[in-house]
Parts: structure tokens; C-alpha cells; sequence
């Protein structure tokens, strides 16, 4: 038996938001007033501090809900916090069936198995109109050291557990930091471009914003991701990336948010104006493609 609206609508579609604690609201359960947030060990996230009512409150204020929203649709984010360029677009490519169930990828040095969401539900391309990647720190990501007898490491891994061991491979390779910062830059840029591609060959609408400051000009080099890039802009300053945002205007990181509290909690992501400030960017940069 099939089922039909009375109203002759186009279908709702959803907007994915993929990227890493920026997107996920990391800190923004601190503005709810709520007795039961804990504040973590100092720079650390602490999953089990963060219940369902946390969560649900986050998800109200983070950006991918502020600009659903204004769309009048709904949005989709990864149930994690954090992540690597790798582990980011294996989630999403295990939703849309991608990559088999059990695909390894690394997220922020560690090896995660992705899974499906707690609805245990895939997804199907005709049910999504645009896509919001956020670039985040490539050192996350798998490191070009590559030792066949040990399991594929990020950089951070390397360098703060095998220093020995990264130094002599940039040595045995010929390589300055310089020259193996960029391998590991361009890597991510082409994998994260050839993802959002696989999108637009399917004609769903794709943008990029970037998080460090390291990555925007590389990403903006390349002619098909700047053509998407979302700047951001506050106070009559434009800038390309969330990072210089923040230096330019503290007030834009939680803990500078003397506005909303009295001894804000020390916590570096982005804080509930900052959130806006990102919706209003890409909202902006969507309305432009209309």
C-alpha cells in the first residue's frame, strides 16, 4: 500500500553537516544552566559527563540546527564528537553504504569502527539537498609515515609517542616538516574534495568552511573547493577561517564569553555567538546560490 500528501510539495530534503567538535557544539551544554554539567579534566572531552539532556540542548544551539531552521528543514550531523578528515568521510560513506561494515578509520589517533546511528537507519542521496564539510586539523588524520609492521597512526600519534621514529623517516625520506606538512595538507584536501564531489555528481549542492588557519589558503587554491568556500564575517571583518574569527573577536570562543558568564568555563570551541556568526555565513552563502 503506498501513501500520498494531500499537499502537492516538493519533497523535504535534509542538510548535512559534516566536520568535527565545531560542528558537533562541543561546550555549548555549558550555556544551558543546568546543575548536572560537569566541567572535564582541563582541554579534555569527557563523553559520560555529557547526558541526553545536554545533548538535546546543544543540538538547539549548534549551527547545522540555526541554519535547518531558517531552511524550514531538518539536519544531519555524526553522532560523535571530534573526528579526522578520514574518520569523518568514512562515517558518512558508511551511511550512504559506501564502505563496507567493517571499514577501520582513525579519529584523533585512534581506531574507530564506524557504525550506523542509534536509529539504525542508512541514507539515500534523494533525501539530501546540500552538504556543509568543515575542515578540521589534518594532524588528526593518517600520518604519511607508513610502518608495515604497525597499525595506520595519525600524525599526532607519531610525533608524541614515536618522535624517534618520525624524525628518521623524514631523514630516510629526504623530507623537511615543511615539505611532509604538505603532503599530509594536500592528502586531506584531495580526499575531502573527491568526497564532496561524489555529492555533486548526484546534483546535491556542496560548500566548505575551514576551522585552522593553516588549511584556508590551501583550500581556497584549489579553484573547484574555493568556488564553495564560506567565509566568515562579523563585525565588518571577513576572514577565511573560524580561527582567525576567534583571535580577531575572543568573544567568540566559550571561554572569553564574559556575556553569558560570570567565570566562563575553560573551553576553546565556539561559543553560542559564534555559532550564529557560522549559521549567518553559510546561510548567507546558500541564499547566494538560489
Amino acid at each position: 500500500m503506498t501513501f500520498k500528501l494531500k499537499a502537492n510539495s516538493q519533497p523535504n530534503k535534509g542538510l548535512i553537516f559534516a566536520g568535527c567538535s565545531f560542528t558537533w557544539g562541543q561546550g555549548l551544554y555549558y550555556y544551558s544552566g543546568m546543575n548536572s554539567v560537569k566541567t572535564p579534566e582541563l582541554h579534555r572531552y569527557d563523553s559520560t559527563l555529557v547526558r541526553l539532556p545536554h545533548f538535546n540542548f546543544l543540538e538547539k544551539f549548534r549551527f547545522p540546527r540555526l541554519v535547518a531552521n531558517h531552511f524550514d528543514t531538518f539536519e544531519l550531523c555524526q553522532t560523535f564528537n571530534g573526528g579526522s578528515h578520514d574518520s569523518i568521510i568514512d562515517f558518512w560513506n558508511y551511511l550512504f553504504r559506501e564502505v563496507p561494515e567493517d571499514r577501520l578509520s582513525i579519529r584523533n589517533g585512534n581506531i574507530l569502527k564506524t557504525r550506523q546511528t542509534e536509529y539504525g537507519a542508512y541514507l539515500d542521496y534523494e533525501d539530501v539537498s546540500h552538504v556543509i564539510f568543515q575542515f578540521t586539523q589534518w594532524e588528526r588524520s593518517r600520518s604519511p609515515v607508513n610502518y608495515p609492521d604497525r597499525e595506520p597512526m595519525s600524525h599526532h600519534d607519531y610525533y608524541f609517542h614515536y618522535k624517534e621514529d618520525f624524525i628518521k623517516w623524514l631523514q630516510v625520506n629526504n623530507l623537511d616538516f615543511k615539505q611532509y606538512d604538505d603532503i599530509g595538507i594536500s592528502r586531506d584536501i584531495t580526499l575531502v574534495k573527491e568526497f564532496l564531489q561524489q555529492f555533486e555528481n548526484k546534483g546535491i549542492k556542496t560548500y566548505v568552511l575551514v576551522w585552522p588557519y593553516n588549511i584556508s589558503k590551501r583550500v581556497l587554491n584549489d579553484e573547484w573547493l574555493a568556488s564553495r568556500f564560506i567565509k566568515i564575517k562579523y563585525n565588518s571583518r571577513e576572514v577565511n577561517d573560524i580561527w582567525t574569527i576567534q583571535q580577531l573577536f575572543p568573544e567568540l570562543l566559550i571561554t572569553n564569553d564574559y556575556e553569558n558568564f560570570l567565570i566562563p568555563p575553560i573551553d576553546n570551541h565556539p561559543s553560542m555567538k559564534c555559532h550564529r556568526v557560522i549559521a549567518d555565513n553559510i546561510i548567507k552563502m546558500i541564499e547566494k546560490d538560489f
